[in-house]
């Protein structure tokens, strides 16, 4: 960067039209050229384009024989969509002779063919490896732990990172934001490609191409990297497939002192001496009970269940005798099931609390949880009703819940929502009134199996929505005010009433009358 800036005193601003283009696998850089620069990020290539490429490259202006055509589209198709990866195949394929049998070798590893001569091509994907922060080089080099061509679920990905202390602690962040950071930084640097994002435009899921891999493979060779992670991985990723677990195991996690990610069938009291775990797993098949000294623990900042979890009995007697528990760091909850005042009581030795997933018998006062900013609640009672809930949320989730009207405007007045989900759901007199300055910041909403319902909006509904989703749901149509959103990308309709069809493709012929090209509507049944 301190290079381009020195260069780019010699390139005076006439404002006589000209263009400077350069190009850059680090984003960070093209943002950071010029104040008034344009960026645009290339998309992978299509099998197509590969092939279009490499014949331009290995053939010049001259025709690709057609004996070599259906190999050197495979070998296309290998390089994965990756310029760089067609444009280091098209110099190896240059050196040999246009022998279909030769092509095959080249189409059945291009790492492999491409490692023959290190100094000429693996040098080329290394200095971006070489340009990397100290604290980036450890997650990269993390993907050769996993398997080639492997998807990775970034929630996975990012707590592996957070239990292996590859992340920095910073002030005010959680340790999965700042590993979301990294992921994105690497993104950024053309090192890890985007497989899925999430409604909201986050990466849910990555993958890392051929090449990378192959390159992450030799690095963490030569520096015995992969052989420390996977000594790690036996320590800190442990888990027992086995729903019971016999005394020779419980005693050996006594000995798992440093262990900070742990997947296991069930609770055991020898995890009380585990006093550096950051994550917990518990893959349990029936409702498991937590003891009070999983609370304790400072260190502990997820707990997830696969089944229904509740607080044990010492929780509950010490929340009835008033004996506070310690403050811990809990972040993260998934899968609690409250029934009464006393196991709520127990939620205000949580305020670090971030995400929680939850079933309630009765509704809690939810509003001193400040830092909550995602929730997920399913009422078995219908008659329960809310309270309050925390104003810092961006994420909601409702299940099985009647709604009265008092109770969907203070939904409608949090300042933050972003998402709200609303599954087998019911609201009063069978209709929901959305009025103006309600839901000012929402972005995604998904109705799932919503009761008859009359849907009533006001003239300026929802000014930041992007998508809207129904599915199963009861409702007659969608009001006619959606026309007027201008932030709209996507209406998907899943099962629904005609009435419902016909409201969206409405919706969707009034906003390209009004400009908008990018509405989406997809209908299926």
């Amino acid at each position: 960067m301190n290079s381009w800036n020195d260069f780019g005193r010699y390139l005076p601003n006439d404002k006589n039209g000209s263009r400077i283009l350069f190009t850059t696998r680090h984003k960070e850089v093209g943002l950071k050229a010029l104040h008034h620069s344009v960026v645009n990020e290339l998309p992978i290539l299509s099998d197509v384009e590969c092939w279009e490429l490499l014949q331009r490259k290995v053939f010049q202006k001259e025709h690709c024989p057609q004996e070599l055509e259906d190999i050197g589209k495979q070998i296309a198709t290998n390089c994965q969509g990756l310029p760089l990866a067609v444009v280091v195949i098209a110099a190896v394929l240059e050196k040999i002779e246009m022998k279909e049998h030769l092509w095959h070798k080249v189409a059945i590893s291009l790492s492999s063919v491409i490692s023959e001569d290190p100094n000429k091509f693996s040098n080329i994907l290394e200095l971006s490896y070489k340009h990397l922060p100290m604290h980036l080089k450890p997650c990269f080099l993390y993907f050769g732990a996993f398997d080639e061509d492997e998807e990775m679920s970034v929630k996975e990905l990012t707590r592996r990172w957070v239990g292996e202390g590859f992340i920095k602690k910073e002030e005010g962040k959680s340790s999965e934001d700042v590993a979301y950071e990294y992921l994105v930084d690497l993104i950024d640097r053309s090192l890890i490609q985007v497989a899925k994002r999430t409604s909201l435009g986050r990466v849910k899921t990555c993958i890392v191409h051929d090449l990378l891999y192959d390159m992450c493979l030799r690095i963490g060779e030569e520096q015995n990297f992969l052989k420390e992670v996977r000594r790690l991985k036996r320590l800190k990723i442990y888990t027992w497939s086995d729903k019971n677990l016999d005394i020779s195991a419980s005693t050996q996690i006594k000995r798992l002192v440093n262990v900070r990610y742990l997947v296991i069938p069930h609770i055991v009291p020898q995890m009380e001496k585990l006093h550096k775990l950051e994550f917990l797993y518990v893959q349990n098949y029936t409702e498991v009970e937590i003891p009070d000294f999983l609370l304790e623990m400072v260190n502990l900042r997820d707990m997830i269940f696969e089944d229904y979890s509740r607080f044990s009995k010492s929780c509950i007697r010490r929340a009835i005798e008033d004996e506070i528990l310690q403050i811990n760091n809990l972040q993260r909850i998934y899968n609690l099931e409250i029934s009464n005042e006393m196991e709520g009581k127990i939620l205000r030795c949580l305020p670090n609390l971030r995400k929680l997933k939850c079933t309630l018998q009765e509704f809690h006062d939810l509003s001193f949880l400040n830092l909550l900013e995602s929730l997920s609640l399913a009422f078995p009672n219908k008659e329960t009703h809310l309270i309050s809930l925390a104003l810092n949320l961006r994420k909601l989730t409702l299940v099985n819940f009647y709604m009265s009207w008092e109770q969907a405007k203070m939904i409608g007045r949090l300042p933050n929502l972003v998402v709200l989900k609303l599954r087998m759901c019911s609201f009063e007199g069978e209709q929901w009134n959305t009025t103006e300055g309600e839901f000012q910041q929402l972005k995604v909403l998904k109705l799932s199996s919503v009761r008859d319902t009359k849907w009533n909006a006001s003239s300026d509904p929802f000014p930041r929505l992007e998508q809207l989703m129904l599915r199963y749901c009861f409702v007659r149509k969608i009001p006619s005010s959606f026309c007027y959103i201008p932030t709209l990308k996507m209406i998907g309709v899943h099962c629904c009433w005609k009435s419902v069809v016909e409201s969206a493709m409405q919706i969707q012929e009034e906003q390209r009358d009004m400009g908008n090209e990018e509405l989406q509507v997809i209908v299926s049944s």
